[in-house]
């Protein structure tokens, strides 16, 4: 495969800062870049003109540049959902959000349902960890007093 054919950057749960200044040019063709809990901080450049999805959720992107936004005529669908920008895109580019959403609800719904449902399933995953790990930590703690008790019979008995 070469960087021709790759059209979709995806990376979650990942520690990501930044998207490579060099994406548009190494993967010529890309129209989907997708990241999730990467802890992205910041949007440096302009994508080329071909992608359609830019779904960044739960990154720490305080700001974007409105210039990041100059060349994408084909955008469908731009998610930004619980990053630190979320307000200030809203109030300066709420033309290009309206736009968005009017094309994503009649153009992409099936897209982004899978997409969603995706989505979900991640956050499912991940609540199933945080239970197992609250979980292990109380059978520790239950074991750790089981262990200090034996070892208060042991010395009592001695």
């Amino acid at each position: 495969m070469n960087n021709s054919n790759v059209q979709a950057f995806a990376a979650v749960n990942k520690t990501i800062h930044y998207i490579p200044h060099g994406i548009n040019k190494i993967f010529q063709n890309i129209n989907a870049i997708i990241t999730r809990s990467q802890q992205l901080k910041e949007i440096l450049f302009k994508f080329n003109n071909d992608l359609k999805i830019l779904k960044l959720k739960k990154n720490k992107i305080k700001e974007i540049y409105p210039t990041v936004f100059d060349n994408l005529y084909q955008l469908e669908w731009l998610g930004l959902k619980e990053n630190e920008c979320v307000n200030d895109v809203k109030n300066n580019r709420a033309g290009v959000l309206e736009l968005i959403n009017i094309v994503k609800e009649q153009c992409m719904p099936d897209f982004i349902s899978e997409i969603n449902k995706l989505d979900n399933i991640i956050d499912n995953q991940n609540e199933a960890v945080k239970s197992l790990k609250n979980e292990n930590e109380q059978k520790s703690s239950v074991i750790s007093a089981l262990e200090t008790k034996i070892g208060n019979l042991s010395k009592s008995q001695k």
